[in-house]
This record gives structure tokens, sequence and C-alpha cells, in this order.
């Protein structure tokens, strides 16, 4: 009968596969391949005749496994690296979005559109993880009252603040290249929303709501002749406020003291200082701000920011004055000033072409006989008293009117989205 023995180097050969296959050469992990190397090398004794290419391959596995291990590692780390940046970007570009909105609600519109450019001084998160935001109105959109805010946030180290790199026209943010280099992570958000409510309609007239002396007397007129004059105790001694005077504010302080200061802070690059927020100190200007402030483009002396041929446009100049204000050497300034003291001071012969908003007590002063010391209006959530010889208020209708173009809000968000970089 012929052997039926399995020859013994094939025994060799078959047991060698199962004892790979048991340490995990064909596929099992790495931990068990090690803890299985007593039996490789148990079993390679044992055959001495074993070729040393085998003995060479099972090295070659351990360290490439080794290898991709070490490789993944490494890339595992990256990865995570970036993907914390980029939600922390995320997270910046949110919060400045909801800033927005906020701005877009409390801020200033005339007819559908923004004063002037919007984007945020805000401070910094940290010295690497920086935001801001950017607000464009209907001229973007194409829809009447619909506006866009665009939010940014970014991780990286060196970075400039990301306020400066906002551009209106483009109605974006603009990474300069020197950045970029820096940048380890940046994120957008685009948020459309409606801006809707009702205009602040105040009339042509002077706006007290205590009393109005004179110091020796005090005049209030319109256009059209009207006039009233009062005495040093209040007293009406020629005319008749009808129509001039009213007790009443139409807007209570707080919300117009509101606008007009975001006003000046958005204004308060063109042809001179708007907003003078240091409290107590007072301003004075003199005949080198004579014809201030300018218009939008720095070029002319006027009443209006923004001089529209649609009158329902027009954007007044506004100066908030956290303290006192004093002009002297006959000079003519223009604007709305917002004044948080109690004391404007038009100097000998001065004259304001625009509106004076005192928060509580206000007093005009003037002087310089025999010419007028006027100022085109006066609101005054206290009482008025007109100081000096000639020191009069003439009423000016179209500068009230600017004032009919700001609106108090609600926000209705239309959409909210990551812009996608292309």
């Amino acid at each position: 009968m012929a052997d039926r023995r399995i020859p013994e180097e094939l025994m060799t050969i078959k047991h060698f596969n199962r004892t790979l296959s048991e340490c995990g050469y064909y596929g099992i992990g790495l931990l068990k391949m090690a803890k299985c190397a007593g039996n490789v090398s148990a079993f390679l004794k044992k055959n001495d005749g074993m070729s040393l290419v085998v003995i060479t391959a099972i090295l070659a596995i351990l360290v490439a496994v080794g290898a991709v291990f070490t490789s993944m590692m490494g890339r595992w780390q990256t990865s995570a690296t970036i993907t914390i940046a980029s939600e922390k970007a995320l997270y910046l570009a949110e919060l400045y979005a909801q800033l927005g909105l906020v701005y877009l609600k409390d801020g200033v519109v005339y007819n559908g559109t923004t004063s002037c450019q919007t984007s945020t001084t805000i401070a910094d998160i940290s010295s690497t993880e920086k935001g801001a935001y950017g607000v464009c109105g209907p001229d973007v959109t194409g829809v009447p009252d619909l506006f866009r805010i665009k939010a940014i946030g970014v991780v990286g180290v060196g970075l400039s603040p990301p306020y400066t790199w906002w551009d209106q026209s483009s109605c974006d943010f603009i990474v300069p290249a020197a950045d970029l280099l820096k940048v380890r992570a940046m994120r957008k958000i685009e948020v459309d929303a409606y801006k809707t409510g009702s205009s602040i309609d105040i009339p042509a007239k002077t706006y007290v709501e205590g009393t109005i002396t004179g110091n020796p007397d005090f005049e209030i007129s319109d256009q059209l002749g009207n006039s009233v004059t009062y005495d040093s105790v209040g007293n009406v001694i020629e005319g008749s406020p009808t129509g001039l005077v009213s007790d009443t504010v139409p807007v209570d302080a707080d919300t117009l003291f509101g606008v007009l200061k975001e006003m000046a802070i958005c204004q308060n690059d063109a042809c001179g200082n708007h907003y003078y927020p240091s409290p107590g100190t007072g301003v004075s200007w003199g005949p080198s701000e004579n014809g201030w402030p300018c218009d939008e483009n720095n070029t002319t002396g006027t009443f209006y920011y923004h001089d529209d041929a649609d009158d329902t446009k027009d954007i007044p100049n506004v100066i908030y004055v956290n303290g006192d204000f004093t002009l002297s050497g006959n000079s003519t300034v223009n604007g709305i000033f917002a004044m948080e003291g109690d004391d404007f001071d038009l100097g000998g012969m001065g004259t304001l072409n625009g509106i004076i908003v005192f928060r509580s007590d206000g007093t005009l002063k003037g002087g310089g006989a025999p010419s007028t010391t006027e100022a085109a209006g006066v609101i005054a959530y206290g009482s008025l008293s007109g100081s000096g010889t000639n020191t009069d208020v003439q009423l000016v209708t179209p500068y009230y009117d600017s004032l009919d173009n700001i609106a108090t809000s609600e926000i209705a968000i239309a959409s909210w989205k990551e812009e996608i970089s292309s």
C-alpha cells in the first residue's frame, strides 16, 4: 500500500502558515502579532531550514504596520487642531452676525438705506480669535427694507483687526494677502433681514418740557414771520407760542439720543470729528472749524451729511457732545448737536444752521449786539434759557424734516446661512 503520510516538509509549511494566521498575518491586530512572536520564534528554532526571507518578511510587516499607525496619529493630531480652529471661527462668525442684527435694529436707517459704512470696531475676543460684521442696505439686496449682514470669524496669530477688511462697495470682507498667510481658520455668515417700523416724526417747533426764559429776552420765530418772545421769568412779552413751541417732545430722550449717537459715531470720519464721548470735558470750535461739518465727501460745509435729490433720503450731520459746546470767532457751524451738557455757547455773533438737542436743561448763549446769534431749532428735555443780547431761534422746517427719515424698527430674519468660500 502506498504511503499516505503527508511529507514532513509540507506539514512544516502548513504548521507555519497556521502559526502566522494565529499571530495576525492575515489581518489580526498588531498587538496580537506581538504576543505571538514567541510562537513564531519557537517554530523557527524547531525548523532550522526555514528561509531567512520569511524572517525578513515578518519584520517588514511589523515595521510597515508601525509606520502606518505613527503616520495616522500625526494626521489625527493635525486634523483635530484644524477642526477646533474652524469651529471657533464659525462660533465667532455667528456671534458677530447676532451683533450685526442688534446694530441693524438699533442703528440708523434712512428710507431703507443705512447712513454710512457700518463695520464695527468691537474689541476682539482674544489676540488670536477675532471677528467683525458689516451691514448693507436694499441697494445690495434689491428688495425694499431688506438688509444684508456679513459676519466673519477668524483664528490666527498676528492678524490685523477684521473690521479693517470691510469693503462697503462690495458688501464683503476683503482679507489682505499678508493676513491670509496668518489665518488658521476663517468662516463667514450671511444674514438677510427685513427692518420695518415707523419713522420719528418731529414737526418744526421748539420743544421744551420745562420753562422758557430769556436773559434779558429770548425770541423764537419761524420762516413765515411768526414769533414769540419770553422775558427773564418765563412770561410771554410779545407774540404767541402757538404753532412755535410745544411742551411735549414726540420722541423719548433715550430713543432720540440713541439714534443720534449712532449717527455721530458713523459719520466721525467726515470733515472733522462728530463724536465727543469724553464726559464733562466739553468741545470748543473756532475759526479753523468754521463751516464744519462737511458732507460725506469732505468737500462742503453743510447741514447735510448726504444731500439727496429725493428729500426723503437726506441725511443730516450729527455731532454728539458729552459735555458743553463753545463756538468762537463769529463762526458758523452746521448739523444736529446732541448735547449731554447744558451749555451751548455760540459766542459773539455765531450761527448754527441746525438743531440743538439737550438731554435735560439747556442754555443757548450768545451776544454781540447788534448782530444776532441764532440757531435753527432747539429740543430740550427740560427747561430752556436764552442768554445774551439778540439770542434767538429761527425754525427751519427742512432741518426737522430730515429727522423724519430716522426709523425705529423691528427685525425679521429672511435667511441665515454660512457663506462658502469659492
